[in-house]
């Protein structure tokens, strides 16, 4: 989830709703994962491999970016720009994927894209509808369908679209499965709120499994066999949202969180080995993020995000086997280089070739 911290508090009040297929008693069985164990031990990184993405007069990115990975190229989607750039795994520019537009062949802005058996596609919204772009990865264009749907963010396994749709008051469901044609299949997650929508990336997808995570909702999902199935509960203490939270208006809602403290999960990833979590945590003295690596024997290590020098450690694109994936931008590295170079840095000579004025570069950090 790569929305702004600031904007989640502050256009948020949530009214609790479950989801349609898990009921009370499923979800007081739930492993509870507890953000604040003293057990917990700490999460750190044993390598940091980077790698500078080709910068050239006619591909500059922007500074909204998400990153995607497919079959070893990197896929980079510049909301600022309208467009995606595509390059190899060694971080030489290909080509590029789309571009904002009126034409037939462009669209309405960006709200989340995915890269499905070589073809990248696009999701864009516009008053009541949202439309699907699709492009080779190559760049060739090859066609779009519009769903009458408002949807924040999407993915897709096989023949089923995922539809998020928010706190969306004209949608009946948060979650909606659709075939490719736009037909319902599924519903998860009854819409009872009428607050403002939250633009978020809600989904990761790894092979035929779906993770899903929302704002404000401390349960964590697995969508696999067709089915929406809860796997964990988050336990933040004290900063648990009140129940009374739940039974308040918008802003009275607000005031009391404010003044109460909350955290809230942000993203949830896993690969066969590991689970990813990561947390804002609001307290009443200060604002951080709480990040949880799980492994399979359920060993839980952590770190908090506060400090200007791991500033850009707060948000992972990506977890790959036992790596976190971040995007990087030249500028603050060359402006923080000494703690930098405190880092585990496998390839430290990068920091001596990167100028302020370069692309990202995306960097490999292996979970020790």
């Amino acid at each position: 989830m790569k929305s702004s911290l600031v904007l989640l508090i502050m256009l948020l009040s949530v009214f609790f709703v479950c989801c349609r297929n898990s009921t009370d008693e499923e979800i007081s069985k739930l492993k509870v994962i507890k953000v604040f164990d003293s057990q917990n031990k700490a999460l750190r990184f044993s390598s940091i491999e980077l790698l500078p993405l080709q910068t050239l007069d006619s591909v500059y990115l922007g500074d909204q970016l998400a990153l995607e990975e497919y079959k070893g190229d990197l896929f980079i989607l510049d909301r600022i720009r309208g467009t995606v750039y595509r390059f190899s795994e060694k971080g030489e520019y290909v080509n590029n994927i789309g571009r904002l537009g009126k034409g037939p062949e462009e669209f309405l802005g960006i709200r989340d894209f995915l890269i499905y058996n070589d073809t990248v596609e696009i999701l864009s919204g516009l008053g009541k509808y949202s439309t699907i772009s699709k492009y080779h990865k190559n760049g060739e264009f090859i066609g779009k369908k519009k769903y009458d749907y408002v949807a924040m963010a999407f993915d897709r396994l096989e023949n089923k679209y995922f539809f998020y749709m928010s706190y969306n008051r004209f949608h009946k469901f948060r979650i909606e499965v659709l075939d490719l044609k736009g037909d319902v299949l599924e519903s998860y997650f009854r819409n009872k709120s009428s607050v403002l929508t939250v633009d978020e990336d809600v989904f990761r997808r790894n092979g035929t499994e779906l993770f899903f995570a929302e704002s404000f909702n401390n349960v964590l999902y697995d969508y696999k066999d067709g089915k929406m199935i809860p796997k964990m509960k988050l336990d933040y203490g004290s900063l648990n949202i009140p129940r009374k939270f739940f039974e308040l208006d918008g802003t009275k809602g607000f005031e009391l969180i404010t003044k109460h403290g909350f955290g809230n999960v942000t993203d949830y990833m896993k690969t066969s080995k590991l689970t990813f979590i990561n947390s804002v945590i609001q307290s009443t003295k200060e604002t951080y993020l709480r990040q949880m690596i799980i492994d399979k024997n359920g060993i839980v290590k952590e770190k908090d995000v506060k400090s200007e020098k791991e500033y850009y450690f707060r948000y992972p694109q990506l977890m790959k086997n036992d790596q976190l994936v971040y995007l990087m931008y030249p500028n603050y590295i060359i402006q923080n280089k000494e703690k930098f170079l405190e880092l585990p840095i496998a390839n430290p000579e990068v920091l001596e070739e990167i100028s302020e004025f370069d692309n990202p570069i995306i960097a490999y950090c292996k979970i020790k």
